[in-house]
């Protein structure tokens, strides 16, 4: 901290100085109270735990055990339960994602079909707008996943 004395300190430095100076006054202030080993004991049994994921901390399971027998396992099936939903729902998104591309490129071959049956018939007109539809429609289609997929 001595490198810092030429140095202004950030508002986030300042405002951890101030919170340590009100600790220490409320410290020194509790050790003349008579009540101050009730009033430290609320202070030092507050506590405030989290975690993320499916699955707590080894340490909170074993309490969950202690206090309903046979929860830790069920937590944990629990957790590979959603994991498994979770795995077939990505899964069916997939496929049905398979399902539109297969279903869109057979649309495109089809009108590229007709527009060529239209040039032959001597149809031009329909025979190019229907070409150029199934080639846009193609295009977009097969862009569109190579999109997804980055």
């Amino acid at each position: 901290m001595e490198e810092e004395k030429g140095k202004e300190a950030t508002p986030v430095v300042a405002a951890s100085q101030a919170i340590e100076q009100k600790i220490e006054a409320f410290l020194e202030e509790l050790a003349s109270d008579p009540n101050a080993d009730s009033v430290l004991e609320m202070i030092v049994d507050r506590q405030e735990i989290s975690f993320s994921g499916p699955v707590p901390p080894p340490s909170v399971l074993r309490e969950y055990e202690a206090v309903v027998s046979g929860s830790a396992e069920r937590l944990i099936a629990l957790a590979e339960n959603g994991q498994q939903n979770r795995k077939r729902a990505t899964e069916k998104a997939l496929n049905n994602d398979r399902l539109k591309i297969l279903l869109a490129s057979f649309v495109s071959i089809i009108l590229i079909v007709a527009s060529v049956y239209c040039g032959i018939i001597g149809q031009t007109a329909i025979g190019v707008t229907l070409g150029g539809s199934g080639i846009i429609s193609a295009l977009m289609t097969w862009g569109r996943k190579k999109d997804d997929d980055n």
